[in-house]
């Protein structure tokens, strides 16, 4: 490693799964990922005339699987962003590359996504409403990677963020359809309470989702319920003495379905 990127570091476990470097302001301008994807596929001709296909995938940990470069102003301010595949650890191709557009006062009000053919494959927009809520609209479009398509055609998100950067409501469309609608309500230490959920038309209500607290601000019941109908679910969580979660109830109505225990090491 460059000396000069004093900050820089490995992502270390039993491999060697990544890496970090910086530059001297104490920008992170790479970020590898190491686990090279590799594909087989094998046919195999029967004795009574059919053919077997044999296919699958797997992963290198000696080879770089994708780095993004970041760079920056003389602000510190992130411009651009490129991810790229790598193969037997040299640039194969760029899978997207992001451009960062801020306003006048340095805050950022657009995200534009290039693919590997230099088309915009996603767009994000930052705003403000009359009260001051930040408003992100994230449009995605047709974009795949490694044979996985990502989105085909478009996809809309819209997300309101109150003053303390929470999501108060947000949106979602595919192309150019209603999906649904969540809205979020928290109690006054900032712990989420309430989630809403409309499906198929903006206004109609699905499902609610509500979260209860200990004095402790330890979450000890999460409820869901279908609206009009009797498929509810529960989740109970109890703490030892130690305040350390031990064990969650999962319930379908009012009948124990399961549980999850947790076990705690000292060292």
């Amino acid at each position: 490693m460059n000396k000069d990127y004093e900050r820089s570091k490995w992502r270390k476990s039993k491999q060697k799964t990544g890496y970090e470097r910086y530059d001297k302001k104490g920008n992170l301008i790479e970020e590898g990922e190491y686990g090279e994807i590799w594909h087989f596929s094998s046919v195999t001709k029967n004795a009574d005339s059919t053919i077997s296909i044999t296919s699958g995938h797997g992963r290198n940990y000696k080879n770089l699987n994708s780095i993004h470069y970041y760079i920056y102003d003389s602000t510190g301010k992130k411009m651009q962003d490129e991810l790229w595949q790598f193969k037997d650890n040299k640039k194969d191709y760029l899978i997207y590359k992001t451009i960062f557009e801020y306003d006048a006062k340095g805050k950022l009000i657009k995200e534009t996504e290039f693919d590997k053919d230099n088309q915009v494959s996603r767009l994000q927009d930052y705003s403000k409403d009359n009260s001051n809520q930040t408003i992100s609209k994230d449009s995605v479009f047709n974009f795949s990677y490694e044979g996985i398509t990502r989105v085909e055609g478009k996809r809309q998100d819209t997300t309101i963020t109150d003053s303390l950067g929470r999501p108060t409501e947000k949106i979602h469309y595919y192309k150019d359809k209603f999906l649904y609608r969540q809205e979020f309500r928290y109690d006054r230490w900032g712990e989420i309470v309430t989630e809403i959920r409309y499906d198929n038309k903006p206004d109609s209500l699905w499902c609610i989702t509500e979260w209860q607290y200990n004095y402790d601000k330890q979450l000890i019941r999460k409820f869901w319920k279908v609206i009009g109908s009797k498929t509810e679910t529960k989740d109970v969580y109890i703490y030892n003495r130690k305040k350390l979660l031990v064990k969650i109830l999962h319930y379908s109505g009012e009948e124990l379905e399961g549980y999850t225990n947790y076990k705690y090491k000292l060292y």
